[in-house]
């Protein structure tokens, strides 16, 4: 009879600790599963503008895209594929400006880093990419963009950014 009634004990202080343990584990798993499936918000305010966070398609791009129906604008942030670099944002308008061979974009870095005007952070990433011979002085700002973030060749970025702002007005229109 005291084996009986020892075992008994075990059986009921162990009873609250498996029950702990499940709902420890249930409310991991819902977690997990709410942070995979993302949250989608939309921002309206004045301009018109709409942000869309965690929707991105690839894991390129950093969860901050916003599109701005009035101008047509939408922007990607582009996460630099090298370590201890900074992200670029991209444009369509960008884009199409890399497309059509704009000037802007046919510039050498070493012409780049010249430019009075340019960010701290933009100097930053070019001086950062040269040191690491990631790129060189003559490298074009459109082969630069597309070499820190880890594109092949500027086509390969070019047809991403268009894919993604195709699918982010696609989502966009989708959600009036």
């Amino acid at each position: 009879m005291a084996v009986n009634s020892k075992s008994k004990k075990i059986k009921e202080q162990g009873t609250p600790a498996i029950v702990i343990i499940l709902i420890i584990v249930a409310i991991v798993l819902i977690v997990i599963a709410v942070s995979k499936r993302g949250v989608d918000t939309t921002n309206n305010n004045n301009n018109s503008s709409k942000e869309v966070e965690n929707i991105a398609s690839s894991e390129n791009i950093i969860n901050n895209q916003n599109y701005d129906e009035e101008s047509g604008i939408i922007t990607i942030e582009l996460k630099a594929h090298y370590e201890n670099m900074n992200s670029i944002i991209v444009t369509n308008s960008d884009i199409e400006k890399i497309k059509n061979g704009d000037a802007q974009f046919s510039k050498s870095l070493k012409e780049l880093l010249e430019d009075k005007g340019m960010s701290s952070s933009q100097k930053y990433n070019i001086k950062n990419s040269i040191e690491k011979k990631i790129v060189d002085e003559n490298t074009t700002v459109k082969e630069y963009y597309a070499k820190i973030t880890g594109f092949n060749t500027v086509d390969e970025f070019v047809k991403f950014c268009e894919e993604n702002f195709q699918r982010i007005k696609t989502e966009n229109e989708g959600q009036e």
